[in-house]
This record gives C-alpha cells, structure tokens and sequence, in this order.
C-alpha cells in the first residue's frame, strides 16, 4: 500500500507585517514597545499614512493614522496561529474603545495573507476564532489581487510597503 506523505521539514519562510492604525502617538509608541516585547525586534516601519489625504482606510479603521512594520526575523508559516493570538492580545484602550488597532498577517514570496477575526467563504479557519485570507498573490509582473481582497490592500502606499517587505525578505536568504 502507497502512502502519500507530506514533508514538513521545508516550510516557507515569511515575514509578519501589522497595520497600526491610530490617532495618538504616543499609544502608538507605547504599542511598539509591548510588541517588541512580545514578537521581536522592529527593522521596517513606514511613514506615516493619513486617512483621506494618502489612503482611504474604507471599513477597515476610524483612526486617522496608519503605520506599516516588521520584524527583523522572518519566521515559518506554521507559526501563523501563536502570531494570531499575539496581535489579539494585544488590545489597549480604555471605555470599551481600543485606542489603536491592528491587522496582522506575513508576505512571503509568493503572496500576502491578512489575519481575520470573522469567517467568510474566502477565509481559512486557523483555530480558536481565527482566520487567514490570502490578499494578494506575487507573479513576475507584480502583485495580483484576489476577488475578496479589501479596495484598501490594493492602494499604492499600502503595496509599496508590502512590496517592501517581501523585497527585504528575498534578501536575507
């Protein structure tokens, strides 16, 4: 009897991205802080992008301000699940309102996958309520789209710094 198995020694590195979305500095300083404690060392952050002047945030935030970082170790997919849980963790604010949100997910070579809090058919279910969508896919031409991706992955700023990452991610190897 023939077996098919599959190897999980080789599993595609990436690098996790999270959108910082805010209006107060200085809680988005503090945020840096508790998630360097938490994932790792910050190496990319993009400038700062404004609501209504550089993007259009959609029903993706109310906040005003829009950060882009990473983290200097790029880590296997299979990991998605315990950087899942890191970034819902992480919560501050205080009246029942958080005071920054943010959206997670990696970019490796191939692709962008965003982290999900409700199910959808396009969505992956990961475990305990979470959920992975592929956003963008990566060809020789550039970065393709997916039927379910949100109008805000698809605006230049935001591809600029994805694009970004999975440049620096290339570049380590």
């Amino acid at each position: 009897m023939l077996r098919w198995l599959f190897s999980h020694t080789i599993q595609p590195r990436a690098r996790w991205y999270v959108l910082l979305f805010f209006d107060d500095p200085a809680v988005y300083l503090q945020s840096l802080r508790r998630l360097e404690k938490k994932i790792g060392r910050i190496d990319y952050e993009s400038r700062s992008l404004i609501n209504g002047r550089d993007l259009d945030f959609g029903k993706l935030s109310t906040k005003r301000v829009l950060k882009i970082i990473s983290f200097q170790k790029s880590f296997e997919t299979r990991h998605l699940l315990d950087f899942a849980r890191r970034i819902a963790q992480h919560r501050p604010g205080t009246d029942g309102e958080a005071a920054i949100e943010l959206e997670g997910g990696y970019v490796n070579a191939w692709q962008v996958v965003g982290l999900r809090r409700e199910p959808a058919p396009e969505n992956i279910y990961i475990d305990e309520g979470h959920y992975a969508s592929v956003l963008l896919t990566f060809d020789p031409l550039g970065a393709r789209q997916m039927k379910s991706t949100p109008p805000f992955f698809l605006q230049k700023p935001v591809l600029t710094a994805l694009g970004d990452l999975r440049t620096i991610m290339q570049n380590e190897r």
